[in-house]
């Protein structure tokens, strides 16, 4: 994901009180976006056939209809398959609405471009499927499934006696409901090629010793989006109207020209780079770099242990496992942005039954290394393919994870020109404004998402517009909102949980102790028939990581 400046309303975390207890939640936007369905590849397949074979019917939640939504290459994602996926995916999906249905329309076409790229490169590495193949993957897929269903014989043979059918005959309900051999054989290709990836991956013994190495190290980070804002900033600065009368009509600043923001991010990188090795104190240039998000932060000591990164940040994990204590290294693009790292202490700490347990701990770490060489191989085809995406909302999806918010700006505002209809288009707009400190604009696309019937029943979208009108000093705004939040909230499940924690802290602050003590009637409510789920609560620590897919 790319690295944006951190903003209050909604990535900060939040602690509350439960009972006699604390627990921190994740921030709004994580929790949002770790309820989002996933979309992987097999129960794509399952859903809906293999890409080039999928027509008929389509679900339309924007209301668009017609067209290609993207391109990969030389095939064509055309919104009939789009609007389908989306619409079984968000079926599958335990947590409802508008705020959802954004992230859940952008894993839809991530996974629908990754089943393009992956059959490609199957038949790239020649890999074949008989009709063998076929056939045992689907006696494989029907005891999968009988085994999943009935954990022990007897609930089997209950089954059976019950519904007076054989095991054969359940053998052939279940091979009925399986995909067309088409699919299967996409399936099967794919599974192939990443067992034909993994199978390079090997773990020698200094990589299993480096596996227990930390370092300590102090990050200097240039965000090419920073540069970009920054750019905007001193443009406005200088070609903002001269003071004059008061009443005069105003004088609209100009948009600022067109900069190439990553060269410009690896030019500053390079020069501060510079200055550490002319002598100026690590710590001392990281601080003065106005385009790391950390601000002041930045510069500080920070560990690091061999596989915790994501896949997008393997050159820096490699980079700062090279260096000694002192060293510094050279300028490394990673993710987003460009680093530079010098690393402090290292240090290596063995298991005291590291020669014993020696190969039990090599085959952990080649487990580990085979996934982290399989999500990297996908990344690897993404980036190489070409890839275009026409819709204008995905289009500014994507914008918004590379950090171009200028540019995402203009594609959600297109995409809302073309259906006003379309509340993720809109939600997502919103989100934009309140990630960029344009509170007023931010309530504004919220309201529009509220005025219709399903922004209306989405608790989310309340508690977000609640939270800036709070920001904005309408304290009585805000309390109807949260009161609509809570009213909307009402199913019991995890999601509505954080909700309804996050609601008595509102009301709480804003001294509203009766509301307050209705949330904690339902949250009571929800303990009590709840009791052992989501790790001890409402005890420990809630952690839902946040998407790394589009890394």
């Amino acid at each position: 994901m790319s690295i944006v400046r951190m903003r209050k309303v909604f990535r900060s975390t939040i602690r509350v009180k439960a009972g006699r207890k604390h627990i921190s939640l994740p921030s709004i936007m994580t929790i949002i976006f770790g309820a989002i369905v996933v979309i992987f590849v097999v129960g794509a397949y399952y859903t809906f056939g293999a890409p080039s074979t999928r027509s008929g019917g389509q679900a339309q939640p924007t209301g668009q209809s017609g067209g290609v939504v993207a391109t990969v290459g030389r095939h064509k994602i055309q919104r009939a398959v789009f609007e389908r996926a989306v619409a079984a995916a968000y079926e599958r999906s335990q947590t409802k609405g508008i705020a959802v249905l954004g992230g859940i329309r952008q894993q839809t076409l991530d996974g629908l471009i990754e089943e393009l790229l992956v059959r490609d490169a199957a038949k790239a590495e020649g890999i074949r499927v008989s009709a063998a193949d076929i056939a045992a993957k689907r006696e494989e897929l029907v005891q999968e499934r009988i085994d999943s269903q009935f954990p022990d014989k007897k609930s089997l043979r209950d089954y059976l006696s019950r519904h007076n059918m054989t095991r054969e005959q359940l053998e052939a309900e279940q091979r009925e409901r399986l995909p067309d051999d088409e699919t299967m054989r996409e399936i099967i290709a794919r599974e192939k090629l990443q067992e034909l990836v993994e199978s390079r991956v090997q773990v020698s013994d200094q990589d299993l010793l480096d596996s227990y190495t930390t370092a300590k190290y102090q990050p200097i980070m240039v965000v090419p989006q920073l540069v970009e804002e920054e750019h905007k900033r001193q443009w406005q600065i200088e070609h903002a109207a001269a003071p004059g009368n008061a009443e005069a009509a105003p004088v609209q600043t100009p948009e600022p020209p067109k900069i190439d923001a990553d060269a410009m991010a690896r030019q500053k990188a390079d020069e501060l780079l510079g200055k550490i090795r002319a002598g100026t104190d690590f710590a001392a240039a990281a601080k003065e770099n106005p385009y790391d998000p950390f601000g002041e932060g930045a510069g500080g000591v920070q560990e690091m242990v061999p596989g915790q990164l994501p896949a997008s940040m393997r050159d820096l994990e490699k980079a700062i496992l090279a260096l000694k204590p002192g060293e510094v290294s050279e300028v490394i693009k990673a993710g987003s942005a460009y680093y530079i790292v010098r690393v402090t202490e290292r240090s290596q700490k063995l298991p005291e039954d590291f020669e014993k347990s020696k190969e039990t701990y090599r085959a952990r770490l080649l487990e580990q290394r085979k996934q982290t060489a399989w999500d990297e191989y996908l990344q690897q085809l993404r980036q190489a393919a070409s890839i275009e995406i026409r819709d204008p909302e995905m289009r500014g999806r994507e914008l918004l994870q590379q950090g171009r918010l200028q540019e995402a700006e203009q594609a959600l505002q297109q995409a809302m020109q073309e259906d006003p209809q379309n509340l993720s288009a809109i939600y997502t707009l919103g989100a934009l404004y309140a990630d960029s400190g344009r509170k007023d604009e931010a309530i504004a696309m919220l309201q529009k998402v509220t005025a219709q019937a399903e922004g209306a029943q989405d608790p989310m979208i309340h508690l977000r517009l609640g939270m800036l009108y709070v920001e904005q000093g309408q304290t009585e705004a805000a309390i109807a909102e949260f009161q609509s939040a809570s009213e909307w909230a009402g199913s019991s499940d995890y999601m509505n949980f954080t909700i309804h924690l996050q609601l008595k802290q509102q009301f709480t602050e804003l001294k509203r102790p009766e509301l307050a003590a209705k949330e904690d009637e339902w949250i009571a409510e929800f303990e009590k028939n709840n009791q052992g789920m989501f790790g001890g609560l409402p005890g420990g620590t809630l952690t839902i990581p946040p998407p790394e897919r589009s890394e």
